[in-house]
């Protein structure tokens, strides 16, 4: 029987007094909790930080076989 996988992004963001650039975000991300965090990240543009989420949910999804998917799904 196959386990399943939990899979974590933690993204801490905040903003310094830097005119030119004043965004901050600190990403953390594991596609299984089970080895710890993958990789620990320092960016400071918004539409990197997306990119890296878009990636990371590609790698989740690659990692459980899963189909990608193009809809949202909502909580009840």
């Amino acid at each position: 029987m196959e386990s399943e996988r939990t899979a974590v992004l933690i993204i801490r963001a905040w903003v310094e007094p830097h005119p030119a650039a004043p965004l901050r975000a600190n990403i953390r991300r594991t596609t299984d909790v089970a080895g710890g965090f993958q990789s620990t990240l320092n960016v400071t543009e918004s539409d990197v930080i997306a990119g890296i989420v878009q990636q990371w949910l590609r790698d989740v999804q690659a990692a459980g076989g899963g189909n990608v998917s193009t809809g949202v799904v909502t909580a009840p």
